[in-house]
């Protein structure tokens, strides 16, 4: 957060704008007989601007390139602790993602090559556990449950390298 509030200030980053938030928040709520409920969260923005530089500019492989890229990060959950008798009981699920895109084109590098990128990445997870504790004697316990994910993650990426701007020479590109 500090690096996109110096960055709206107009501190220069090397020519990068730069923006970035967050936030997050746990509750926690004491139940009877030892029970206990918890929710949590917490969610995150990010994006980054750069314009290539004039080709007498070049110090660096960054320089050549216009970027532009955003991100963001998220997730929430809730667990529920209880004793129904015998047992500690534990019960929780979760829901979390992640997106990520960035799109990239060069100058030209000693006229016509270009390179030009695109990459899109999607992520999703959910998990639940159920989970059960008996205390056995002073020192020991017994822990038994069962925890379950799905995952799902879209990438997208292309990549197309111009070996000669013109109409008859073909692009090389891939997905």
């Amino acid at each position: 957060s500090t690096v996109g509030l110096l960055s709206d200030m107009g501190v220069d980053f090397g020519g990068e704008k730069i923006k970035f938030q967050d936030f997050s928040f746990h509750l926690n709520m004491p139940g009877s007989k030892g029970g206990n409920f918890s929710a949590f969260g917490f969610g995150g923005l990010s994006a980054n601007d750069f314009n290539a530089k004039e080709e007498s500019e070049w110090e660096e492989e960054k320089d050549r390139y216009t970027i532009n890229y955003s991100g963001k990060v998220y997730g929430i959950g809730i667990v529920n602790q209880f004793k129904p008798g015998w047992m500690s009981v534990s019960v929780g699920a979760s829901f979390s993602g992640q997106e990520q895109e960035r799109k990239s084109q060069s100058a030209a590098i000693s006229y016509p090559h270009v390179y030009r990128e695109s990459y899109l990445s999607e992520r999703a997870l959910f998990s639940g556990f159920i989970k059960g504790v008996k205390r056995i004697g002073k020192d020991g316990f017994i822990e038994t449950g069962l925890r379950t994910n799905y995952m799902n993650h879209d990438l997208n990426v292309t990549t197309v390298t111009q070996l000669i701007i013109d109409p008859f020479t073909p692009n090389y590109k891939g997905t």
